[in-house]
């Protein structure tokens, strides 16, 4: 199933197995987060490796780099990265 958190963590982040991970507006992430599919309203700072969809919704702020298997950046999304969707 999906994994929904809504805090503050320093560290890094492991989801195993095909479930989404989703980042709720007040969580703030500092370290990797690696995974399938990765949907974010909080603010992200690190490394993204996820082998399915990240999606940065309009409240998001994401600053780092990106590796993924498809990129979706809704409008209003504060992002500064270096990223590398596809195959």
């Amino acid at each position: 199933g999906d994994t929904i958190l809504n805090s503050h963590i320093e560290g890094d982040i492991e989801v195993t197995g095909d479930g989404k991970l989703v980042l709720e507006r007040e969580s703030l992430v500092k370290g990797k987060i690696k995974g399938t599919d990765l949907e974010i309203f909080g603010h992200v700072e690190g490394e993204i490796h996820c082998t399915g969809i990240v999606a940065i919704r309009s409240s998001a702020r994401v600053h780092g780099n990106i590796v993924s298997g498809r990129l979706v950046i809704y409008p209003g999304a504060e992002v500064e990265l270096n990223a590398h969707a596809g195959e």
